[in-house]
């Protein structure tokens, strides 16, 4: 990989790291946001389920502006809005004695800021390597979404304990030093928009789609799963560890953080060692990965006691971490650069969807069913890893060729 290359990854992974911030860096500062203002748990993982919602639905049309106009000045518009919106989330409460809906109105700005982030900096990355290189650069990058994943908590831990709020302040600080990062490392091309109505734009996406109909759908929904899983099952364990295991601040940063850098570290060797392997490889780490978190969910239904059920996420999480890298050269691999950007954006959308629903769903599951949600989750990813191995075809899913041509970014 060439120097200027490694500098433009390292631009897009902090792109990565600034929208993971979003709800990880949350998720241990949730109880206290409860007790401060006596709301139930499903009311407060709506702060992460707006946030997810709004990027999910924002995604494909920062896709369709990323092809028509350029991936770069969409992620830096994208970047502004999530700092700024970020920050006035923080702000609320100071304005409001009844904030959770100004706050969620906050964060579902926010959220739209993170539509135009993380999934069009992977097509951006897609747009800049090729084949084989494709697959170690977006290993990288899901790795740098990932290690985001684990030091989010331990930040979002350590300034909630300064105040609850503490964290929203973060998000513009972050999103600032993205974007110069982005603006310096990515430079003016010499490449003609795509002069295409939103429609017609619309309509060759859904052409893709139905041409790899059963491959491309099977890869969403893994995406979705696994996002669905992981947000809604560390959700409850934060809840669980403060509240009958009293641990809090730091402790409970640390302890979140353990499963996310499972799943950091495979995301990380898992891509390099995809770069050297064949397309079939792809589908196999895909369903592999998805077979281990569903072994990892039937530890947690049977192991309860704090050590082994958090020993069980791990192994979920090293799944997720196989699972991911997989994934992403899949759908980036799936169009030409011209239309790469809505495709990302669509697979991008349904991952926000699981993400959405992962902490008021799996909270509602345990609520109802309480160990069972376990089985359940388990079962899900059974299923699914089943559907991987069985109906995928990679050599569908991956055009090869001209279509690869690399595309420069509009500055």
């Amino acid at each position: 990989m060439k120097r200027v290359q490694k500098t433009q990854l390292a631009s897009l992974s902090s792109v990565a790291v600034v929208m993971v911030l979003g709800n990880s860096m949350l998720i241990p500062v949730l109880p206290s946001i409860r007790r401060a203002f006596n709301w139930t748990q499903v009311e407060v993982g709506l702060i992460i389920t707006a946030f997810s919602l709004a990027a999910g639905v924002t995604i494909p049309v920062a896709g369709y502006l990323s092809d028509r106009f350029g991936r770069k000045v969409v992620i830096l518009a994208a970047l502004i809005l999530y700092g700024i919106s970020g920050s006035i989330a923080g702000l609320v409460p100071s304005f409001f004695s009844q904030p959770l809906m100004p706050l969620l109105m906050a964060r579902i700005c926010q959220g739209i800021g993170a539509g135009g982030t993380y999934q069009i900096a992977m097509a951006l990355t897609g747009d800049l390597f090729q084949t084989k290189e494709r697959r170690a650069a977006l290993g990288y990058l899901e790795s740098a979404n990932a290690g985001g994943k684990v030091i989010a908590p331990l930040v979002g831990a350590g300034l909630g304990m300064v105040n609850y709020r503490a964290p929203f302040f973060l998000y513009g600080l972050s999103a600032l030093g993205a974007a110069v990062a982005v603006k310096k490392a990515i430079h003016k091309p010499q490449v003609q928009p795509q002069d295409k109505s939103f429609g017609s734009y619309w309509s060759g996406l859904m052409n893709i789609v139905r041409s790899k109909a059963l491959s491309m759908s099977l890869c969403f929904l893994a995406g979705a799963v696994v996002l669905f899983l992981y947000f809604g099952i560390l959700s409850h364990l934060s809840d669980l560890f403060e509240r009958e295991h009293h641990i809090t601040g730091i402790l409970l940063g640390l302890v979140i953080a353990v499963p996310v850098l499972g799943m950091a570290l495979t995301s990380f060797f898992s891509g390099r060692w995809l770069t050297g392997h064949p397309a079939r490889s792809l589908r196999l780490a895909a369903g592999t990965g998805l077979s281990l978190a569903a072994t990892g969910l039937v530890g947690a239904y049977f192991l309860h006691a704090p050590i082994f059920l958090l020993g069980s996420i791990v192994v979920m999480s090293v799944g997720n971490g196989l699972v991911l890298p997989s994934l992403n050269s899949l759908v980036t691999g799936a169009a030409a650069a011209s239309e790469r950007g809505m495709v990302t954006s669509l697979y991008g959308t349904v991952r926000h969807a699981g993400a959405a629903g992962g902490p008021p769903l799996f909270g509602l599951m345990v609520s109802s069913q309480g160990t069972t949600a376990f089985a359940l989750a388990a079962a899900l990813a059974a299923v699914t890893s089943a559907g991987i191995f069985l109906l995928v075809r990679e050599e569908q899913m991956l055009v090869e060729g001209k279509n690869h041509q690399p595309r420069r970014e509009q500055s």
